[in-house]
């Protein structure tokens, strides 16, 4: 996990309520020279804090881990689905068949790329 990037998106969050460290840190009641180091990454918080703070922020945990995640864009996610919806059923069975038969080919290409 990079805890930098933690850091930023708290710094971010705080910063977008106008708030000074002050203000958040006794929202989660912890010293401010933590939430310093929090941001700049130079210490380490528990899970327990990280829910304090994402609490004090009314953010979801999720917000603040997001660039720490490596996921599928919601939106491509999204567009598959609506084509999919719009299929009949022999289509939707060729298209998961068309899948299934190209899988390997997306793995070798994905594995090219990290050469």
């Amino acid at each position: 996990m990079d805890y930098t990037l933690l850091g930023a998106a708290i710094r971010k969050k705080r910063n977008e309520r106008g708030w000074k460290i002050a203000v958040l840190a006794d929202k989660v009641g912890v010293s401010d020279d933590f939430i310093g180091k929090i941001e700049r990454a130079t210490d380490i918080p528990s899970l327990q804090t990280v829910v304090a703070i994402a609490n004090a922020l009314e953010v979801s945990v999720d917000s603040l881990l997001s660039d720490n995640l490596f996921v599928v864009d919601a939106a491509l996610c999204d567009e598959v689905n609506c084509m999919i919806e719009n299929m009949n059923p022999r289509q939707k069975k060729l298209f998961l068949q068309f899948l299934r038969n190209n899988v390997d080919f997306f793995n070798k290409i994905d594995c090219e790329a990290d050469d």
